[in-house]
């Protein structure tokens, strides 16, 4: 396959592009100013790449002894017969339901959605 040497930056051009792929010089040497070179086109994006992770260890811990409360509670229940802790296991499973449903329906930030649609815009 054939080849030309930029004579501006000194780049090795594959014979079948006319201009330098680099500086946007021709093979005779003529050097065009407004090549636009693909950092000038496009710019790099300054937002999240990818959504931030929907749990966190500090909730998961949360759950998990939660569950564990109510499981204990409810095996004393069982043992003891009586019914003194059922607020407690009342309130340890509201609060499962309420972590559980605050994770389940969470959604990205509004944010996110406007930076996808300005991304989606500029890539038309």
């Amino acid at each position: 396959m054939k080849h030309w040497k930029c004579s501006y930056c000194g780049e090795t051009v594959d014979a079948s592009l006319a201009v330098c792929w680099n500086c946007g010089t021709s093979a005779a040497g003529e050097r065009d100013n407004d090549f636009a070179q693909w950092v000038d086109k496009d710019p790099p994006y300054d937002g999240p790449l990818v959504t931030p992770p929907r749990f966190s260890l500090r909730n998961l811990l949360l759950v998990m002894s939660s569950c564990c409360l109510v499981l204990a509670l409810i095996r004393l229940e069982l043992i003891g017969d009586e019914l003194a802790e059922f607020p407690v296991i009342l309130l340890a499973t509201i609060f499962l339901v309420v972590k559980f449903l605050r994770f389940a329906l969470r959604q990205p930030p509004r944010d996110h959605y406007l930076r996808q649609g300005k991304q989606d815009d500029e890539a038309s």
